[in-house]
């Protein structure tokens, strides 16, 4: 038979072939999703709740959370010249240290002590560690490469915050994560 006018259908080996590459091709694509959802569920998986111990990116995600919190309540309170253009440094304690919630001169809890008493009760009203950090640190000091007034006054405060996973990493000043900022006076 002869087409007309230049018109001709497919034949069945075309179609058939067309059929097997449009098969291929999904199949392959099939492969290829079900191993990036594979890869996927085992990212997520680090961000996850407990499989026996804490993932280390979820440790790492609740520890930037709370030094980041803490360097927001620092920037609003400001810390206005507390430190006497000395540095100040305090220990914070969670509720898992068996120590109420407040400003400490070291790791196992000794009370600070400080002149300024508003200074104490700021730093205790700070927020709370959350419960795989123990323990926290803060660091105030003052840049001295800042202009100076009248009164030959800095006016940043460089702001150190530091989360502890045990006393032992706290008493030997190594740090899971630090957190910086500047707060102008």
């Amino acid at each position: 038979m002869r087409a007309r006018g230049g018109e001709r259908g497919l034949s069945t080996i075309e179609v058939l072939t067309a059929l097997v590459i449009v098969g291929v091709v999904t199949l392959f694509s099939a492969m290829a999703s079900a191993r990036i959802v594979d890869i996927s569920a085992g990212v997520l998986g680090l961000i996850g709740k407990y499989a026996g111990a804490q993932k280390p990116a979820r440790l790492h995600t609740i520890g930037s959370m709370w030094i980041q919190a803490q360097l927001e309540y620092a920037r609003q309170l400001g810390f206005q010249g507390e430190c006497d253009q000395s540095s100040c440094t305090w220990y914070l304690a969670g509720p898992s240290t068996g120590l109420s919630p407040g400003p400490y001169a070291d790791c196992s809890g000794t009370p600070a002590s400080y002149p300024n008493a508003s200074i104490l009760g700021a730093v205790a009203s700070s927020p709370p560690l959350p419960p795989d950090f123990p323990y926290g640190r803060l660091v105030v000091s003052w840049d001295p490469n800042t202009p100076h007034d009248a009164s030959n006054a800095n006016y940043l405060q460089l702001l150190e915050v530091d989360v502890y996973r045990t006393a032992s990493d706290c008493l030997a000043q190594s740090a899971f994560l630090t957190g910086y900022t500047g707060v102008g006076k």
